[in-house]
């Protein structure tokens, strides 16, 4: 692999936030995740060209699944790459993000969004982004859409398959979260990779508040602003315990949720570990 990427797993790319190689991590049993084969991300709508020689030369990538909303894609669509299979796979609705029909219909950017829900929400940030966690175990459609995703990495034989929201974040970020812990990673491990996010997104962070604040120069909203674009351990707890809460166990939501068996994580291991 010419591409470097840190102790991570952070590749080290111009125009693609948070794009991250799962393959630096271990599992409990000491089988080690394969490089240049599971990539999380944000948003691919910068990609470069030099990314675009990266992803499909270095990381043989193959296979994207995009996990925005169809507002989301419309605003920023990812662009089409020669070889690489696209399945677009919402994992949350407008609805359930907080966006009504209105503001889909005046096609309202993420940001804007953010700022009128902050302004006019009922419950504060924090509290709206718990919920939204929840979402993503107590929603059917969304534990369909991340069975969805689960069927894409099955399929993936070989190169490298890639999935990502807007900042890879939430919804990309706890689809690692349930791979990870499919693939036999330890929790501690797993929480440290969610919370990885906030070191490669501060710069981008910190220069979108401060663009913020030149035309919205209310703390409240900057701070909730903040408060929504980072990771939070008190959001993957969130998870964690609806998740215990409905299922007993993060493997019996794997096995009752997602409809995932031994079978499916034996080829999940075997295809993924080395």
């Amino acid at each position: 692999m010419s591409h470097k990427q840190d102790e991570n797993g952070r590749i080290l790319l111009e125009g693609i936030p948070n794009a991250r190689d799962l393959g630096v991590y271990k599992t409990k049993d000491g089988h080690q995740i394969k490089p240049r084969r599971l990539i999380r991300s944000g948003c691919l709508t910068g990609m470069t060209e030099a990314d675009t020689k990266i992803l499909t030369e270095d990381y043989e990538l193959r296979a994207i699944v995009d996990f925005r909303t169809a507002a989301e894609l419309s605003e920023k669509p990812d662009p089409t790459l020669p070889g690489v299979t696209y399945m677009h796979n919402p994992i949350l609705n407008e609805a359930q993000m907080g966006m009504t029909h209105e503001e889909k219909a005046e096609n309202k950017g993420l940001l804007d969004f953010l700022v009128e829900l902050i302004q006019t929400g009922e419950n504060g940030p924090e509290q709206f982004m718990s919920d939204l966690y929840a979402q993503l175990v107590l929603h059917e459609e969304t534990v369909r859409r991340y069975r969805t995703f689960f069927d894409a990495v099955l399929n993936n034989r070989e190169g490298a398959l890639l999935w990502h929201c807007s900042a890879g974040k939430d919804r990309a970020g706890m689809g690692a979260v349930y791979l990870l812990w499919a693939l036999g990673v330890s929790e501690p491990v797993i929480r440290a990779d969610y919370l990885l996010t906030d070191r490669y997104l501060e710069k981008n962070l910190n220069r979108m508040i401060a663009h913020l604040g030149e035309t919205v120069p209310d703390e409240k909203v900057l701070n909730g602003v903040r408060i929504m674009n980072t990771a939070r351990e008190s959001y993957l707890n969130r998870l964690y315990a609806e998740v215990d809460r409905h299922y007993g166990s993060m493997d019996a939501f794997l096995r009752e949720g997602l409809g995932l068996g031994e079978e499916e994580k034996r080829e999940l291991r075997e295809n993924y570990l080395e």
